[in-house]
């Protein structure tokens, strides 16, 4: 129509039009083609971080990593919620997602992203283990909430209790047959370089021949990670009655994208006795990233100890090999699982209670000086007081770490999570029980890619604070 100065069209697919426009006072046209493409392609299924529950939460954050559309795109959650532009949604422990991503101008849907959040963590539980000194040393111990004279006696009712033990995989594999005690305290603790198992064929424990061939050394055992993972072996049988220990085959190993994965524990009074009897350690244990990110394939899955001494049995035994893929996930070294398993066997040393699991290097908390209020320093000092719980962080402006100290007039569970500026989790700096008039310091080394502007909150006992800190560039 030459009278329409710009004519439009909406068809519903892609069509091509042929436009002919006229000079009304010449007579003259011209004619063009023009094509309207319709793209009626859904977005793609997304993909998405998962941030597990944790000791001081019962629910997790599932977090859209693509597509990601400059506003572009709306999520849905759950089937049937509303969309929204935000990035992230909240699951309850143990329950399914279903989060599909829409084009805001066709309203076109992508398929959805299914999955399940992970089971809530136990917290504050007791656990026992040995280390793979006293294995091979002497002193009372504790199993069943009664006294053990000596490591021999231990080694043999742990055998008894399950059967024989064996390390590696079958074809490369060292046996501990029952009543091995009084051999295996003569050959631990084990040192050297971690490795797998280097005979081929299996083994019994011995003090002669092939075995003291290929695994002794001056009587004791030539590899480390032979020897953690005997004395985990152990510890995962060690029993009790009593309702505040845990097994410690199900302790749950915890991952933070990019950062290793701490946590702490507390001394308590004894066999049968599992009163914590102290509330400030500086005794902290590591489990390195590549070890919980295999296990937990990225925090997808959950994973505890059991996991890891299947891991360590298959590479001790051969099945797999460090630096392979499996799975997509990259395997561990030797060394990163053998330290695993020592973080484990120190960690509940002679039954200690978990603390809780953190993304940092927990500092021992201290008396708090005071509750009142604290004035900004030159040196940056920010201090929030609200509703009896503190939190400070020190330096603000900050260039590559920031260490908070926290508080509260009442004991409980809490956690302190770090938001970017578009509201979205960076990370949990911290996630456990904090005591009354106690303050608990944490130190969080920035990542680079998340040097900016950040926000803080320290939730507590139904209760929150909030703070900003800045960076210097």
């Amino acid at each position: 129509d030459a009278t329409i100065s710009n004519p439009t069209a909406n068809p519903s697919v892609t069509t091509t039009y042929t436009v002919t426009k006229t000079d009304l006072s010449s007579g003259c046209a011209d004619t063009d083609e023009v094509t309207v493409t319709v793209d009626n392609e859904p977005p793609s299924t997304p993909s998405v971080g998962v941030t597990p529950p944790s000791c001081a939460s019962p629910t997790g954050t599932v977090c859209v990593t693509a597509p990601v559309d400059g506003g572009g795109i709306d999520y849905e959650y759950s089937n049937g919620g509303a969309y929204q532009d935000g990035l992230c949604f909240t699951v309850n422990a143990g329950a399914n997602y279903s989060i599909t991503a829409r084009n805001k101008a066709t309203q076109c849907v992508s398929p959805a992203k299914t999955g399940t959040m992970a089971n809530r963590p136990s917290c504050g539980d007791v656990y026992g283990s040995y280390t793979q000194g006293y294995y091979g040393g002497k002193g009372k111990s504790c199993n069943n909430d009664a006294r053990v004279n000596n490591p021999v006696t231990l080694i043999n009712q742990l055998l008894a209790a399950e059967g024989a033990i064996t390390i590696g995989r079958t074809g490369r594999s060292i046996l501990i047959p029952l009543n091995s005690g009084v051999i295996l305290n003569k050959i631990m603790p084990g040192g050297g370089t971690a490795n797998k198992l280097t005979y081929a064929g299996d083994l019994p424990i011995s003090t002669t021949g092939l075995f003291k061939t290929y695994y002794l050394k001056s009587g004791k055992i030539n590899n480390v990670f032979i020897s953690q993972t005997i004395a985990l072996s152990l510890n995962t049988r060690l029993s009790s009655s009593n309702s505040e220990v845990s097994d410690l085959s199900d302790f749950p190993i915890e991952y933070t994208a990019g950062i290793n994965s701490w946590f702490q524990t507390l001394k308590t009074a004894g066999c049968n006795n599992y009163t914590a009897t102290e509330s400030c350690t500086s005794a902290k244990y590591v489990i390195a990233q590549s070890v919980a990110k295999y296990l937990t394939k990225g925090g997808t899955i959950d994973a505890t100890v059991d996991d890891l001494l299947d891991l360590a049995n298959d590479l001790l035994g051969g099945i797999l090999l460090p630096g392979t893929t499996v799975g997509g996930f990259k395997v561990p070294s030797y060394s990163e699982v053998s330290g695993a398993e020592d973080a484990i066997n120190r960690g509940f040393d002679e039954y200690r209670q978990y603390v809780g699991s953190y993304n940092t290097n927990l500092l021992c908390p201290e008396i708090l000086v005071t509750a009142g209020s604290v004035q900004n320093t030159t040196l940056g000092l920010l201090n929030e007081n609200i509703a009896n719980i503190q939190v400070k962080a020190y330096p603000n402006p900050y260039t590559n770490k920031v260490i908070f100290t926290l508080g509260s007039s009442q004991s409980g569970q809490a956690a302190l999570e770090v938001y970017n500026t578009l509201g979205q989790k960076v990370t949990t700096v911290f996630s456990g029980y904090i005591d009354a008039n106690r303050k608990q310091t944490v130190e969080y080394n920035v990542p680079a890619m998340n040097r900016t502007t950040l926000f803080y909150i320290f939730k507590m006992n139904g209760k929150q604070t909030t703070g900003k800190l800045f960076n210097i560039k």
